[in-house]
Protein backbone atom coordinates (compact mmCIF):
# COMPACT_ATOMS: atom_id res chain seq x y z
CA UNK A 1 0.00 0.00 0.00
CA UNK A 2 2.82 2.81 0.51
CA UNK A 3 4.24 1.49 -2.60
CA UNK A 4 1.23 2.74 -4.35
CA UNK A 5 0.52 5.79 -2.83
CA UNK A 6 4.33 6.87 -3.40
CA UNK A 7 3.48 5.94 -6.70
CA UNK A 8 0.36 8.17 -6.98
CA UNK A 9 2.25 11.31 -5.31
CA UNK A 10 4.78 10.68 -7.65
CA UNK A 11 2.55 10.78 -10.71
CA UNK A 12 0.20 14.07 -9.01
CA UNK A 13 3.58 16.08 -8.98
CA UNK A 14 4.84 15.40 -12.40
CA UNK A 15 0.74 16.51 -13.52
CA UNK A 16 1.62 19.43 -11.56
CA UNK A 17 4.33 20.51 -12.99
CA UNK A 18 3.21 19.55 -16.56
CA UNK A 19 0.48 22.04 -15.25
CA UNK A 20 2.61 24.98 -14.89
CA UNK A 21 5.17 24.65 -18.01
CA UNK A 22 2.43 27.57 -19.97
CA UNK A 23 2.60 29.58 -16.67
CA UNK A 24 6.83 29.75 -17.75
CA UNK A 25 6.18 32.99 -19.91
CA UNK A 26 6.99 32.69 -24.16
CA UNK A 27 10.70 34.11 -23.70
CA UNK A 28 11.66 31.35 -21.01
CA UNK A 29 9.82 28.63 -22.22
CA UNK A 30 10.95 28.85 -26.43
CA UNK A 31 14.46 29.33 -24.72
CA UNK A 32 14.28 26.44 -23.29
CA UNK A 33 12.89 24.56 -25.88
CA UNK A 34 15.56 26.33 -28.22
CA UNK A 35 18.59 24.16 -26.12
CA UNK A 36 17.35 20.98 -27.81
CA UNK A 37 18.30 22.16 -31.27
CA UNK A 38 21.89 22.34 -29.69
CA UNK A 39 22.28 18.74 -29.08
CA UNK A 40 24.20 17.03 -31.38
CA UNK A 41 22.56 14.48 -34.08
CA UNK A 42 25.31 11.71 -33.02
CA UNK A 43 27.54 10.95 -30.53
CA UNK A 44 29.85 8.36 -29.73
CA UNK A 45 29.92 6.24 -26.31
CA UNK A 46 33.23 4.66 -25.91
CA UNK A 47 33.15 1.45 -23.26
CA UNK A 48 36.43 2.06 -20.71
CA UNK A 49 35.60 -1.63 -18.70
CA UNK A 50 38.20 -3.45 -20.02
CA UNK A 51 40.64 -0.94 -18.87
CA UNK A 52 39.30 0.99 -16.31
CA UNK A 53 37.09 -1.88 -15.11
CA UNK A 54 40.00 -4.29 -14.95
CA UNK A 55 43.61 -2.31 -14.11
CA UNK A 56 42.38 -2.54 -10.24
CA UNK A 57 41.37 -5.93 -9.92
CA UNK A 58 43.37 -7.90 -6.77
CA UNK A 59 43.37 -10.82 -8.90
CA UNK A 60 45.43 -10.65 -12.57
CA UNK A 61 42.65 -11.45 -15.70
CA UNK A 62 44.23 -12.84 -18.34
CA UNK A 63 44.66 -11.92 -21.44
CA UNK A 64 42.58 -14.45 -23.12
CA UNK A 65 39.42 -13.42 -20.29
CA UNK A 66 40.25 -9.43 -21.98
CA UNK A 67 39.60 -10.69 -25.33
CA UNK A 68 36.30 -12.24 -24.49
CA UNK A 69 35.07 -9.59 -22.57
CA UNK A 70 35.80 -7.05 -25.31
CA UNK A 71 34.82 -9.63 -27.90
CA UNK A 72 30.90 -9.80 -26.16
CA UNK A 73 30.94 -5.53 -26.10
CA UNK A 74 31.60 -5.59 -29.65
CA UNK A 75 28.94 -8.50 -29.86
CA UNK A 76 26.26 -6.13 -27.93
CA UNK A 77 27.08 -3.38 -30.64
CA UNK A 78 29.74 -1.09 -28.98
CA UNK A 79 32.21 0.08 -31.27
CA UNK A 80 34.12 2.04 -29.21
CA UNK A 81 36.27 -0.25 -26.65
CA UNK A 82 39.31 1.25 -24.51
CA UNK A 83 40.69 -1.69 -24.45
CA UNK A 84 43.44 -1.06 -22.38
CA UNK A 85 46.29 1.41 -21.00
CA UNK A 86 50.15 1.51 -21.74
CA UNK A 87 51.27 2.33 -18.32
CA UNK A 88 54.68 1.11 -16.22
CA UNK A 89 53.69 -2.57 -15.91
CA UNK A 90 55.50 -3.02 -12.20
CA UNK A 91 52.55 0.24 -10.95
CA UNK A 92 49.85 -1.40 -12.78
CA UNK A 93 50.34 -5.01 -13.50
CA UNK A 94 47.04 -5.71 -14.75
CA UNK A 95 48.35 -3.82 -17.85
CA UNK A 96 51.41 -5.53 -18.53
CA UNK A 97 49.47 -7.57 -21.55
CA UNK A 98 48.84 -3.85 -23.52
CA UNK A 99 50.61 -4.82 -27.01
CA UNK A 100 48.97 -8.11 -27.15
CA UNK A 101 45.23 -7.02 -25.92
CA UNK A 102 45.21 -3.94 -28.62
CA UNK A 103 47.12 -6.11 -31.57
CA UNK A 104 44.47 -8.68 -30.79
CA UNK A 105 41.44 -6.56 -31.14
CA UNK A 106 42.55 -4.53 -34.17
CA UNK A 107 43.54 -8.04 -35.80
CA UNK A 108 39.88 -9.19 -34.69
CA UNK A 109 37.66 -6.23 -34.69
CA UNK A 110 38.68 -3.84 -37.77
CA UNK A 111 36.01 -1.67 -38.20
CA UNK A 112 35.99 -0.91 -34.55
CA UNK A 113 37.77 2.00 -32.59
CA UNK A 114 40.22 1.30 -29.92
CA UNK A 115 41.48 4.36 -27.70
CA UNK A 116 43.95 3.52 -25.75
CA UNK A 117 45.44 5.23 -22.45
CA UNK A 118 48.94 6.79 -22.62
CA UNK A 119 50.22 8.86 -19.84
CA UNK A 120 53.81 9.89 -21.00
CA UNK A 121 55.99 9.51 -24.10
CA UNK A 122 56.65 6.23 -23.37
CA UNK A 123 53.57 4.51 -23.03
CA UNK A 124 52.64 6.49 -26.05
CA UNK A 125 55.89 5.03 -28.54
CA UNK A 126 54.39 1.56 -26.96
CA UNK A 127 50.77 2.35 -28.23
CA UNK A 128 51.91 3.49 -31.26
CA UNK A 129 54.22 0.29 -32.21
CA UNK A 130 51.29 -1.78 -31.03
CA UNK A 131 49.17 0.11 -33.82
CA UNK A 132 47.15 2.43 -31.63
CA UNK A 133 45.09 4.76 -33.81
CA UNK A 134 43.43 6.86 -31.10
Amino acid sequence: LDCCSRRMNATLRVQNAAALLPAVGKFKASRWLGSWQRIPAAVQVTDVSPRDGLQNEAVKVSTPVKLELIRRLAAAGVRSIEATSFVNPKLVPQMADASNVLQSCLEEHPKLAFPVLVPNAKGLQAALDAGAKE
